[in-house]
């Protein structure tokens, strides 16, 4: 995603990361690829006034995730810096194999991209958007950012295997997270 808005990870608000993140989070549990398109369908970019920061919109009135309780209006007071050394393996979160940033790492313009119609999508990504739609909206982003890792997409929260269609894993994760 911050190749395809063209903003380094400093530019993003806080919960604009969060929103990524319960994204790549919900698809994972269901099953799915976190594909761009599916996530550009349910949210735009928004632009601060002369700064340069970008935080995510819902592009449909419905927020799939809830915002958190609390403020950071503080959080530009603080910033980070990376640094990578040769042979790091955090170094292949920045780079390809090549030495090309996977992303910008200074700020840049943001590009603007248009949200994705469902007419615009892959069979694959429709039925990610259908099966998301599926879910009561909001979900809680708090909890969702909280729930375990895993590993298989079929091994659910529970520690049972289950190969089962993404209808069950959707009644399951439902039954979990609720």
């Amino acid at each position: 995603m911050l190749t395809v808005m063209n903003i380094a990870p400093s530019q993003l608000y806080p919960i604009s990361w969060a929103f990524l993140k319960c994204f790549e989070l919900l698809c994972e549990h269901l099953g799915f690829k976190p594909y761009v398109n599916v996530f550009t369908h349910f949210y735009h970019k928004k632009f601060g006034k002369l700064v340069g920061l970008v935080s995510l919109s819902s592009t449909h009135n419905d927020s799939l995730f809830t915002m958190y309780s609390f403020s950071y209006k503080y959080f530009k007071i603080n910033f980070f810096k990376l640094r990578c050394h040769l042979g790091d393996a955090e170094r292949r979160l920045l780079f390809h194999p090549d030495f090309t940033p996977r992303f910008p790492l200074y700020w840049q313009k943001p590009t603007r991209f248009q949200p994705r119609f469902e007419h615009q999508l892959t069979p694959k990504e429709r039925r990610a958007v259908e099966v998301i739609r599926q879910l009561p909206h909001p979900l809680n982003t708090r909890a969702l950012l909280f729930l375990p890792l895993v590993e298989d997409p079929n091994v659910l929260f529970l520690g049972t295997f289950c190969p089962l269609c993404y209808r069950h894993r959707l009644a399951a994760f439902l039954i979990l997270f609720l």
